[in-house]
């Protein structure tokens, strides 16, 4: 039977068959993943506490335990936690669907934009494939996937799809870009960048010139981000928090020097998510330079807008302390950065294959997908933490004594509420529980340690998670002169480093 033409690809063939090969691979190990519920971490409770105790109309308030997000986002979710509120998959659907439907959208993107179908695969496999994106994707309560998703809706509606006028493809940016403003904290990077591609467009393009016909769409994007901005941003209550936080990801510009430095670092972190962490930065960059200058040599201005004005203006803002050059900040960004580097994969390979015969470049680009599917599987995955305390507090709940009481460290506390409410921490009851405040990011910053063991007596526990506090606190405990009773040690590998937490038993006297 003979295969009919498709409209986004032509003809089948190879090339064609793999990319949506690789879209289903990559919606399956996603799922896989997402089926695997993982424990809640930290980061997760504590934007799920808020999620889960609030009303929708309590979601506009600023969030508890220095937790900011976007509003859509918090609704969304709230909205798919009636389902099961002490689910973690539930909390985490938003995302996963995210995920999915950018593969679609990033797969018409390249379609319209790259010529050869052998880089659409190359290109579409390392964003794919990528550890953060399907971290993500699947395993975090957080709206970075949906930054993706804004993304790709607004480079669609902008770059790709093509409108029957002018005037429907205007109404369609102007009532997305209004609503993404709530659904995603770096709307106004990618409208700006939208904004940039329309004026590139009217003026260097059709040389139509025109202005008057997009400033009501500009102004709905701008008006929209006004009543955001002086409702949930302007004077909020965690910036200082955060500012001081995410002091080492803004980009310094009081010397040339540090701000290379800066870049070069950065660069090289944000790559290792998408090549082998062995791997030479001056290899890792070589691929990204070469498809820039690719870009540059073939006057590819549009896709050059959409991919770099982006990065440079987080670059900037960040250099305002406005946004963090952090990897989950800059998940919007990972599709671009994927298309870089798989053109210069697609470009370098076919130079030195093109010696031999094509047949083997060919197979070559049909490998890659293959290629860093298996080395996220086997080697990515593997490590990337599966549990942080939960284990910890079983293991409290299971050894705790009548008339012992329990300390929280501040980062346990929200796993605490939820597990809690799922019965599995049915013997930690709450009238045993103080929460805790010490964390040592807090104490040096304000200067002085909380001193709030002072009022702790009888056998008490302290649950811990992350070991930045913990020698802090039980040195302070026996400085005290507390006795320690027990104690209880996990720890598991994963990319950041170690999932670490500790349950210590003292006696804190009478």
């Amino acid at each position: 039977m003979k295969l009919k033409r498709d409209s986004a690809f032509g003809k089948f063939n190879s090339a064609n068959l793999a990319a949506y090969a690789v879209i289903a691979a990559g919606i399956l190990v996603a799922l896989l993943q997402f089926l695997n519920n993982h424990e809640m971490v930290q980061d997760e409770a504590r934007v799920v506490f808020n999620i889960k105790d609030r009303s929708f109309a309590g979601l506009l308030r600023p969030l508890d335990y220095v937790q900011v997000a976007p509003i859509l986002f918090l609704w969304i979710t709230k909205a798919l936690s009636f389902i099961s509120p002490t689910s973690e998959q539930v909390y985490r659907v938003f995302p996963f669907v995210c995920f999915a439907a950018t593969l679609f959208l990033f797969l018409k993107f390249l379609n319209h934009y790259v010529k050869d179908k052998y880089a659409v695969v190359i290109i579409l496999a390392f964003y794919t494939f990528n550890n953060m994106v399907l971290f993500f994707a699947t395993e975090q309560v957080k709206q970075y996937m949906g930054d993706v998703l804004v993304l790709f809706i607004i480079y669609y509606i902008t770059a790709v799809r093509a409108f029957k006028t002018d005037r429907t493809r205007l109404l369609a940016l102007g009532i997305a870009g209004t609503v993404f403003v709530f659904l995603s904290n770096v709307a106004p990077v990618i409208l700006f960048t939208a904004g940039v591609y329309l004026f590139y467009e009217e003026f260097f393009v059709t040389g139509r010139r025109r202005i008057l016909p997009y400033l009501p769409v500009f102004a709905a994007w701008l008006g929209s981000f006004a009543v955001y901005y002086f409702n949930f941003i302007a004077d909020h209550p965690t910036y200082e928090f955060m500012a001081d936080f995410w002091d080492y990801s803004f980009m310094p510009y009081h010397s040339l020097g540090a701000t290379f430095h800066f870049l070069v670092e950065r660069s090289e972190w944000t790559l290792s998510f998408f090549f082998p962490y062995s791997t030479p930065y001056l290899l890792k960059i070589l691929f990204p330079a070469v498809g820039f200058a690719v870009l540059v040599y073939r006057r590819n201005f549009r896709l050059l807008i959409l991919v770099l004005v982006p990065i440079m203006l987080h670059l900037i803002l960040s250099a305002f302390r406005l946004y963090p050059v952090d990897v989950r900040m800059m998940l919007y960004l990972f599709p671009g950065i994927a298309l870089l580097i798989g053109t210069g994969v697609y470009e370098i390979s076919r130079f030195v294959l093109s010696f031999v015969k094509p047949v083997y470049f060919r197979v070559f680009a049909l490998s890659v997908p293959v290629v860093l599917m298996v080395y996220y599987i086997g080697f990515l995955r593997p490590h990337q933490k599966q549990r942080e305390v939960k284990e910890t507090m079983e293991y409290v709940n299971a050894n705790i004594q009548e008339g012992e009481k329990i300390y929280l460290h501040w980062f346990v506390i929200c796993n605490y509420l939820f597990y809690s409410d799922q019965g599995i921490l049915d013997n930690m009851k709450k009238s045993q529980i103080t929460d805790g405040q010490w964390t040592e990011f807090i104490a040096y910053k304000r200067g002085d340690l909380v001193q709030e063991f002072a009022g702790l007596k009888g056998r008490t526990w302290f649950l811990i998670s992350g070991d930045s506090d913990e020698k802090i606190m039980t040195d302070h405990l026996e400085s005290l002169g507390h006795t320690r009773l027990k104690e209880f040690h996990f720890s598991e590998g994963d990319w950041e480093g170690r999932a670490v937490s500790a349950a210590y038993l003292y006696d804190c006297g009478e």
